[in-house]
């Protein structure tokens, strides 16, 4: 310890500085192991990696003079006196502030052995002079560096034990070494290359690697029997070297590591398939032995295209063990088109939405014919806008800016000229390009390569979805009828963002539009909530457009999660054109669909421009026809809200007519006499129940009344509506629905009901013409 220390413990002894002390549970040394052997299963004097551990420079006291800790090793691992570096001297196991020590020098510590496993050792005491060997230092270390015998030990890592007791250390268990079982080597390929029919073409070098060092052993591997063979399969052969040049003499092989200035040899079979290796090995004790060989092969005109595997044998001993390596993959001239990255997901209906990184490389050099073009087709419902990145990494592409200028956003596909001659290095391109996805469409996008220059693959490189789905519970409807409800209609992002506010600029917002079928239109404004989410709606603008056939619902600001919108108390208009069957609703607007034709601003060459009069001089544009990224599409998605299941009563075309104070009615212009005279009271017509009925078509046989409770009962078509004498809450199928009036008894004890509500719940029209006090139901 430092003398500040020693001068610390002293007081501390004392009792000075009692309350000062760091308790050992808070100590801390940095420990660390010097390198992890691996040795063999039976090996004996073998030395481990050293563990150290270190007072820190910040904390310089951790150490606590005079007190023990101890360092176990695992059952099966023992501690080998009888190795020559120890000579039986267990001091010389530890190491203080880097000096060895022994029974003679041990620099105030004390070293204990307890059986096999375990070191027991004692720090300097307090007021020792040993701190380094200048007497000393800002922090202090002891290190263990322990020889072993493998007796029993079941393999893996080795693993020490120190357990600090009092001492100051941080204790724990720290990997020392290995023990290696099973083979003694292990053969991998450095890197797989691409060989095509060229006489000589490099294979990835073959790593043979001792497990442990010494695992091979002392061998000599003389020209009669080799070390170990490499054999290629079928329709391959080994090149000889000193004839092509490529390599020379015994080139092929070499040593590193252990083996490092092993003078190997070589000689091939008759059939040049077997490659014989030779040499004679060390008994390499501490570092493990590394052989190389570079494979240099040529196929033949029946070698199969694929994997080339080479397969090790050992011969002396069996001491390197038996493998199969690939090699090299043989490929005929082409190219290979591959994914860089992950596939992207994109929004349709989107401009600003790319794909992932296209990689187009020469399988074999000089694949590619120079001054021909490469062409990349995507699906016909995607457009090409520009490019994102374009990175040739070899010469002889065409320059993107070139590329660039070829691109107007109105094709689907893409040309890039190769105009590079054959040279030794593979021609590759990486390229990124922007696209506009045809707003109802989703699915993969796939890219095609294709091309004169005999460039070619296909691969996914984008996954489109739609921005929104949408659902609703169809109703049956009947043509001729107005105010028709419909189920809720329940519009989601599929993904937050995808409803878009106005970010483009310009004025207004974004809108998301919900068209209905032609002959249909929205009774009146429903209501419109966000009920999920946090996109903002502009309520005051929520409006029907388009003739009454399209519901317009402006966006304020895109929300920042998933969000839902409902529309509920939905009514439409059915006219006498609409055939029978599915009542369809069209999500669309430029919220959700902002490439379509009427776009205010549209996308070019990967950029934004909001007005035709900003796009650059070589383009221009029209908000009625297909521009740049644009496609005739104004709407994602469409759902059935309704269904048309007959055509109207034939009854409900004819006109009758009420007139205030008259005890007649005129039906299909047929004069009725009626039992009691139409009245008005708190604004609503009163009419007595059975002409009313009669008026909006509905027949003796379907009216019913309750004495017990004066309700009524009134049957049309899919209708069942209830009134009760008092109640202003009448129902439609069950369906309440509160009446600002209720129906009432009048003279001579006639039941009148507001002909207002009843012909609106029947889906009747009732009109009131104020100059003559009449009122018509159509």
């Amino acid at each position: 310890m430092s003398y500040t220390k020693k001068f610390v413990a002293s007081l501390a002894a004392a009792g000075l500085l009692t309350g000062l002390m760091v308790p050992s549970a808070f100590a801390m040394t940095n420990n660390s192991v010097d390198i992890v052997k691996s040795i063999a299963d039976d090996a004996t004097k073998q030395e481990l990696g050293k563990l150290t551990l270190k007072e820190d420079s910040d904390t310089p006291s951790d150490m606590q003079p005079g007190t023990s800790f101890m360092y176990t090793l695992p059952s099966g691992v023992k501690l080998d006196d009888s190795a020559t570096a120890i000579g039986g001297d267990v001091y010389k196991y530890v190491f203080w502030n880097g000096n060895q020590l022994s029974s003679s020098g041990n620099h105030g510590l004390t070293v204990a052995k307890s059986g096999d496993y375990t070191l027991t050792i004692k720090l300097p005491p307090a007021g020792s002079e040993y701190a380094t060997s200048s007497g000393v230092a800002a922090s202090d270390s002891v290190a263990i560096k322990p020889y072993v015998k493998i007796d029993g030990f079941d393999g893996g890592d080795i693993e020490a034990n120190v357990t600090a007791l009092d001492s100051g250390l941080s204790g724990g268990k720290y990997v020392i070494g290995r023990v290696a079982t099973g083979q003694k080597t292990t053969a991998s390929c450095v890197k797989v290359e691409t060989i095509g029919d060229n006489s000589g073409s490099q294979g990835g070098i073959i790593r043979i690697e001792e497990n442990y060092a010494g695992s091979i052993g002392a061998v000599t591997a003389t020209s009669g029997t080799p070390l170990f063979t490499v054999k290629l399969p079928s329709n391959f052969k080994w090149v000889d070297a000193t004839s092509t040049g490529t390599a020379s003499g015994d080139s092929y092989v070499s040593g590193l590591g252990g083996f490092s200035g092993v003078s190997f040899t070589t000689s091939l079979d008759t059939d040049s398939r077997t490659l014989n290796v030779y040499g004679t090995l060390p008994a390499t004790t501490t570092d493990r032995g590394i052989i190389e060989v570079n494979p240099i092969i040529s196929p033949d005109s029946d070698a199969a295209f694929g994997d080339v595997t080479a397969s090790i044998e050992g011969k002396v001993a069996d001491n390197v063990d038996d493998a199969d390596i690939v090699v090299a993959n043989y490929a005929d001239f082409g190219t290979t088109v591959k994914l860089v990255g992950d596939v992207e997901n994109v929004v349709a209906g989107q401009y600003d939405t790319k794909t992932a990184k296209i990689n187009i490389k020469e399988n074999i050099a000089g694949s590619l014919t120079g001054n021909r073009k490469v062409r990349v087709d995507f699906p016909t419902w995607v457009k090409v806008t520009g490019i994102k990145t374009y990175t040739a990494k070899t010469t002889g592409w065409e320059a993107e800016s070139a590329v660039k200028a070829k691109i107007d956003g109105k094709d689907s596909y893409v040309e890039i000229n190769y105009t590079g001659a054959p040279s030794q290095t593979k021609a590759e391109l990486e390229v990124q390009f922007y696209l506009s996805v045809k707003g109802n469409t989703d699915g993969e996008i796939k890219a095609k390569v294709s091309g004169r220059a005999g460039a070619e693959g296909e691969l996914v490189v984008s996954k489109a979805t739609l921005p929104v789905s949408a659902t609703n519970d169809a109703k049956e409807l009947r043509v001729g009828v107005k105010e028709q409800p419909l189920n809720d209609i329940i519009i989601a992002e599929t993904d937050k963002g995808n409803i878009m506010d106005d970010k483009l600029g310009g004025s207004g917002y974004r809108e998301l539009k919900v068209k209905l079928t032609d002959g249909v239109t929205w009774s009146a404004v429903p209501t419109v909530e966000v009920v999920e989410g946090d996109v903002d709606l502009d309520k005051d603008g929520i409006a029907k457009t388009d003739d009454d056939t399209t519901l317009t619902i402006p966006i304020k600001s895109s929300g920042t999660k998933a969000s839902k919108i409902k529309i509920s108390n939905v009514k439409v208009d059915l006219d006498r054109s609409v055939p029978e069957g599915t009542i369809e609703a069209k999500i669309g607007g430029n919220a959700i669909v902002e490439n379509d034709k009427t776009a205010t601003s549209i996308y070019y060459q990967g950029s934004e421009y909001t007005s035709y009069s900003s796009l650059p001089s070589s383009t221009s544009g029209s908000s009625t026809t297909v521009d740049s990224g644009e496609f005739d599409q104004s709407w994602a998605v469409k759902l059935a809200v309704g269904k048309v299941i007959t055509p109207a009563d034939q009854n409900q075309k004819r006109t009758a007519t009420f007139k205030i104070g008259e005890s007649k009615m005129t039906i299909g212009g047929v004069e009725t006499v009626i039992d009691a005279a139409p009245y008005i009271k708190s604004d609503r017509t009163y009419v007595p129940l059975r002409f009313v009925a009669k008026a909006v078509g509905v027949d003796d046989n379907n009216i019913s009344y309750n004495a017990d409770d004066q309700s009524v009962i009134l049957i049309k078509g899919d209708r069942v509506v209830k009134l009760q004498v008092g109640s202003s809450v009448l129902t439609i199928n069950g369906v309440p629905m509160t009446m600002d009036v209720a129906p009432e008894v009048a003279d001579p004890g006639r039941i009148m009901l507001p002909v207002k509500w009843v012909a609106q719940a029947l889906g009747i029209t009732a009109n009131w013409d104020a100059a003559t006090q009449t009122v018509t139901v159509n």
